[in-house]
């Protein structure tokens, strides 16, 4: 499970479930805990949640807040984040019913959303907690702190076979492209809003981009939505090496499952925040 800050996102869920109109301000201390909230709240019945964390991952924070307010159902979309973000507009666009609480990897894509206009500012008194960074003028919430690696497959790759920087990957590819071919996997770029945010900032940071691009493309990768389908491909053998891979998912697996290892690259590693917003057209 990914290394979630239960707390700081329930706080934020809490708030939005819990917030009617104009009753958040006027009530003293935590605004989620106080009656008249807690009262609005349970009257409406429900807080509607769009997230790109899987539903199994989001379990144990789902059921601490069922036990606290039971009379409050979460509907929890699991999707991905280029399906969450053009949902949220396209139902936004249209008027119609749309999500409480969206919650995304794609950082990007979320601040762009803040930047719209599609957002509210609330002041979570949760904010306090939080690093400076994870605060964003009070609408966009950084909730976790992921860092980027690769997966591989233990049983197929010898310790000495791990890359342990992207330049050494590329240098592995170069050398066995048959070994390779087809058995590289990342994020898919043009369909996952996530994947597309890891390889711009890849072309930031890595000062060979386009040769480390070129070499990816000559052993023709395997490119997914999914963490968790990559990772159920390199467990099988059927991958050898992901890239670009949020490893609080691949830590967590492989706890379970001796097949997966996970390696952070020592020339640069990435690191993601899952962003929570409140939209202004919530409707709980």
């Amino acid at each position: 499970m990914p290394e979630i800050d239960h707390v700081s996102v329930r706080a934020v869920l809490a708030a939005l479930a819990l917030a009617a109109p104009g009753a958040a301000a006027a009530a003293p201390g935590d605004p989620a805990t106080a009656p008249d909230v807690v009262a609005a709240a349970e009257k409406e019945g429900k807080v509607v949640v769009y997230s790109t964390t899987d539903s199994a991952s989001a379990a144990a924070m789902l059921k601490d807040f069922a036990a606290l307010h039971p009379k409050i159902a979460v509907e929890y979309n699991d999707m991905n984040s280029t399906e969450l973000y053009n949902r949220f507009v396209s139902e936004a666009a249209a008027g119609a019913g749309s999500g409480d609480l969206l919650w995304s990897s794609a950082m990007d894509l979320q601040i762009k959303l803040a930047n719209d206009g599609y957002t509210q500012a609330y002041a979570s008194p949760e904010a306090s907690k939080l690093p400076s960074w994870a605060v964003w003028k009070n609408e966009a919430w950084g909730t976790t702190y992921e860092p980027i690696a690769f997966v591989y497959n233990k049983r197929l790759l010898k310790p000495d076979e791990v890359p342990q920087s992207h330049a050494d990957l590329v240098k592995a590819l170069r050398a066995h492209p048959d070994r390779f071919k087809g058995k590289l996997t990342s994020y898919d770029p043009e369909r996952s809003g996530l994947g597309f945010l890891l390889v711009t900032q890849d072309a930031l940071h890595d000062k060979g981009f386009w040769d480390t691009a070129k070499a990816y493309g000559s052993v023709s990768p395997k490119l997914y939505t999914s963490t968790g389908a990559m990772m159920e491909r390199i467990s099988s053998g059927e991958h050898l090496v992901g890239f670009n891979m949020i490893s609080s998912y691949a830590v967590q697996k492989a706890k379970k499952d001796p097949s997966i290892g996970v390696a952070f690259p020592k020339d640069y590693t990435l690191i993601m925040s899952r962003i929570a917003l409140l939209p202004k057209a919530a409707k709980h």
